[in-house]
């Protein structure tokens, strides 16, 4: 908490101490003198709060209440992952997740993206407020490998700007594959090379 003392009276105070629970400094401070002060609040407890700072030497004592909000790290988890294991070239299929707010305040500027073989879906949220569903639904034909590796990337800030990440990968197989259908997968390939090279 960064707070200021001044001294509008007409006395000189002489070792005053200024305390935060039993955070004291002590210090003079002459007519008409300010001091700024700055005091660690120790409660891990995210929320709005309320702290008591006493000024007191042997000729006054003084108490002020400040009122200041306690962030918590914004956390994001990514849950209730579902997919198929294995599907044929011709299924349709689906991907769901939840992206489920873990932290009291709400985190901001949320990129969600989701890259298989350099083809990237993309969402992208001002803020997580409660928990949220994604579902997508997808054709195997879009796919270029008989294993295909599927990379969930979860971007997203506090209220000062720094960055966090969740991540998260899992594998779809391709079963049954024809000779056309391979020839398929090679294009698919090739457009996911091209798309992440130039994109």
């Amino acid at each position: 908490i960064n707070c200021s003392i001044k001294n509008k009276g007409n006395v000189f105070l002489e070792n005053l101490d200024v305390c935060l629970d039993d955070d004291c400094k002590t210090f003079d401070l002459g007519i008409n003198q300010e001091t700024k002060l700055d005091f660690l609040v120790k409660d891990k407890i995210a929320g709005k709060k309320e702290a008591k700072i006493i000024a007191k030497n042997k000729d006054i004592s003084k108490a002020v209440y400040a009122e200041y909000t306690l962030m918590d790290v914004p956390k994001i988890d990514i849950t209730s992952l579902e997919y198929p294991e294995d599907i044929s070239f011709n299924d349709m299929y689906k991907i769901s997740f939840i992206l489920e707010k873990k932290s009291k305040f709400n985190p901001k500027n949320i990129m969600v993206s989701i890259n298989q073989d350099g083809f990237v879906k993309k969402w992208e949220l001002n803020q997580l407020s409660e928990d949220r569903e994604f579902i997508l639904n997808l054709n195997g034909k879009e796919l270029g490998s008989e294993r295909n590796k599927f990379e969930m990337m979860i971007d997203y800030k506090d209220d000062n700007g720094k960055k966090y990440k969740e991540e998260k990968e899992f594998y779809i197989n391709l079963t049954n594959i024809t000779l056309m259908q391979r020839v398929r997968m090679i294009i698919n390939k090739i457009e996911g090379w091209l798309l992440g090279l130039f994109s």
